[in-house]
């Protein structure tokens, strides 16, 4: 198939009158890698190379040289090194049928050179040859491409992955791992993977980077990989994530790891079964049949996130909770039955997750604004159990403008029941009556629910008994002291607001307001003006 394809170039490039441009270069006769490698250098750093002693006489360049001369450019300068990668990419069929006839293994040895070099224009130009011509052989010389990878490729591309990170930026790198890694994606991650990074960290931070990639290829070709590399993945990431082992930073990239796992692949993860408290062992001990007394993978998964939420570390904590927010929106659309229950019981974690960490700021703060997001993209998610424990925290451990701007996004919420919303009518009523400083912050949602739930009589009664009990800390007691200023204030701003919100709830409010004025008149003689005022808001 590659000479066919190698004869259907030459004769587009007969009728585009450009096959005598390349006899006259001599690359046509060209049957080594060795002789194209040479001929062509040559015919692009003309005859100055050959006179700095660069090339040798004739088409007998040697590839370790060849080699030395992509990373190390021509004594230093790199113009003549990168002219000549372009060139090649141009013409890159010309190293696909010199790779035609057995030379593939070679070519790559030659060109994976060009990744060590510390110039980042040779590293981008020869990354984007060895991508082009790797893409063209996977599906004629598969092997080749694996056995390069595995013995030195991968090595040269972490290597100009850490030298030019500016490179991996702009995705110039890892586009060559798919088609060279093909089917053999177990011994990749099994074997050619930990052989080059050790370190636990760097791994699954490859991991991190190439798993989309190499997942978008195996959607390309309708493939997926095997049961014995997903959960080779998942016990890897279980293993860093055991207590007191790892730095915090590994434990992240590890959730990262099997967030992402259950993202890409969530009907397998709730298919196959994994014991977390076997040690890893490597690919040869793991086993993909099922047994009673092990667990889901995505419950492992799903138990290391909920535990991450306890941790000391706030590092790991966000990691966690992010990485469950986003697999909450992933499965919460899904019409598989698994997903939806994942992502209930995800939503649960974070609501709890909530509750737990109210006494921490930073962690609060986080995960209201998460929440909001998620609630507002998700309006039939169901909020009643999250909502007692939480005003049960507020109350005990305060609140501030963040926490009522949670409230507003679940006074909003459709899925929010009358029950509830009473409760929620319960907390915000008091804030709005007892505190000085955020009594009118809490008079918002306050009032979205009365619209909203205006015609509940559970509702409207709850508000007559609560006009009734703020009205009274208005009249004089027995030794004739009268609330606070600022208290009364309070007291005569929300009930007004009540009184023009709705009209079923002035009704049932009206005669509170006037049974206290004129218990106020007669107790003081004159009537109070704050109420006076308020009785032009009554029916």
């Amino acid at each position: 198939r590659a000479l066919k394809a190698a004869r259907v170039w030459r004769t587009v490039r007969t009728v585009a009158g450009t096959e005598s441009a390349y006899k006259m270069t001599g690359l046509e006769s060209c049957h080594t890698i060795e002789e194209l490698v040479a001929v062509s250098f040559e015919h692009q750093c003309g005859p100055a190379a050959r006179l700095t002693g660069e090339l040798t006489k004739g088409p007998g360049l040697s590839l370790p040289h060849a080699g030395k001369l992509l990373a190390n450019g021509m004594k230093g300068d790199y113009l003549a090194i990168v002219r000549w990668l372009k060139y090649m990419y141009a013409n890159s069929w010309l190293l696909m049928d010199v790779c035609a006839r057995g030379a593939a293994a070679p070519t790559f040895e030659t060109l994976s050179h060009a990744l060590f070099s510390a110039n980042a224009d040779v590293v981008l130009w020869g990354a984007r040859l060895l991508t082009r011509l790797a893409t063209e052989l996977s599906e004629l010389h598969p092997q080749p491409l694996m056995d390069w990878l595995d013995t030195q490729g991968l090595a040269a591309l972490v290597s100009a992955w850490r030298t030019h990170p500016d490179l991996h930026a702009i995705g110039a790198l890892l586009p060559l791992v798919p088609p060279c890694v093909g089917t053999e994606q177990l011994v990749f991650f099994t074997s050619t993977m930990p052989a080059v990074l050790g370190e636990i960290g760097s791994y699954i931070g490859f991991v991190l980077e190439v798993m989309p990639l190499i997942h978008a290829a195996n959607v390309a070709r309708r493939e997926t990989p095997c049961d014995r590399t997903i959960l080779y993945l998942v016990q890897v990431g279980l293993a860093a994530l055991r207590e007191g082992q790892e730095l915090p930073s590994t434990r992240s990239l590890a959730l990262d790891l099997l967030a992402q796992i259950w993202a890409l692949y969530p009907e397998r993860l709730h298919r196959l079964r994994i014991n977390v408290h076997e040690a890893l062992a490597g690919a040869s001990s793991l086993d993909a049949t099922t047994s009673e007394a092990e667990h889901t993978a995505a419950g492992n998964v799903m138990r290391a996130l909920k535990n991450a939420t306890r941790l000391a570390e706030v590092e790991v904590q966000l990691t966690a909770l992010i990485a469950m927010a986003r697999l909450f929106e992933n499965f919460a659309l899904s019409g598989d039955e698994n997903a939806v229950e994942a992502a209930a019981s995800l939503f649960r974690a974070l609501g709890f997750a909530l509750i737990e960490n109210h006494h921490e700021i930073i962690i609060r703060v986080f995960l209201e604004r998460t929440l909001s997001h998620l609630l507002a993209h998700h309006p039939h998610v169901a909020v009643g159990t999250l909502l007692k424990p939480l005003l049960k925290q507020a109350a005990h451990y305060g609140y501030n403008n963040c926490d009522f701007d949670f409230l507003l996004m679940l006074a909003k919420h459709g899925a929010l029941e009358t029950t509830h919303a009473v409760q929620l009518l319960q907390f915000l009523a008091e804030v709005c009556i007892s505190d000085a400083m955020l009594g009118r912050t809490a008079t918002i949602p306050l009032l979205v629910l009365v619209e909203r739930f205006a015609a509940e009589p559970l509702v409207l009664d709850y508000l007559e008994v609560f006009a009734e009990r703020s009205l009274a800390r208005l009249i004089p007691d027995q030794n004739g002291k009268e609330a606070a200023p600022i208290a009364a204030t309070l007291i005569l701003e929300t009930i007004a607001k009540l009184l023009r919100a709705h009209m079923a709830v002035a009704k049932r409010l009206s005669p509170a307001v006037h049974a206290t004025v004129d218990t106020y008149t007669g107790v003081r003689g004159v009537a109070h003006p704050g109420l006076a005022a308020l009785v032009y808001s009554t029916i």
